[in-house]
């Protein structure tokens, strides 16, 4: 007896699920000459900053959503993102940073609150690895406009793009 094979990936499935989608893309892109710095372009600069010690899984949120992530430096204290490290990062096409907490110790999220005031910036908490953990009296996961842990889904991340 020989095993039927089972694909990881069915590219041809998903292309013809999106087939029109990317079409129609291609078509606007051929139609109007947008092909270099056109409307699309600009739509996948985005940036999102996260901490360059992370789990896969927060760059690949980003990734998902069509944005670029830049990885900014940890605290070598807490191992969380450095806010001096954000500030250096942060770039007209920045839309969010993501402040993972981990193990048990918070991201200093005063600072980087007060190194995007005024700028059109996301806060976004990544609390999987902060389970009850505080912050200045406040739980993590209170903190911020968007949040994400292990008891929310990762299409949070949409909202951000």
């Amino acid at each position: 007896m020989n095993p039927t094979p089972i694909p990881m990936v069915d590219l041809r499935q998903q292309y013809q699920s999106l087939k029109n989608e990317i079409q129609s893309a291609v078509n606007y892109a051929l139609e109007n000459t947008a092909f270099i710095m056109g409307p699309n372009v600009h739509a996948l600069e985005d940036e999102v900053i996260c901490p360059s010690f992370t789990f896969a899984a927060t760059a690949e949120a980003i990734c998902y959503v069509g944005a670029t992530p830049v990885f900014a430096d940890i605290d070598p204290i807490t191992l969380n993102v450095d806010p001096a490290c954000i500030k250096n990062a942060i770039s007209e096409k920045t839309r969010a940073i993501i402040a993972v907490h981990l193990f048990g110790l918070t991201a200093d999220i005063d600072e980087i609150k007060t190194i995007i005031k005024g700028k059109s910036i996301f806060l976004v908490e990544d609390c999987a690895q902060s389970f009850g953990t505080s912050y200045k009296g406040k739980k993590t996961g209170t903190l911020a406009a968007l949040v994400f842990s292990q008891a929310r889904t990762l299409a949070v991340m949409v909202m951000v793009a």
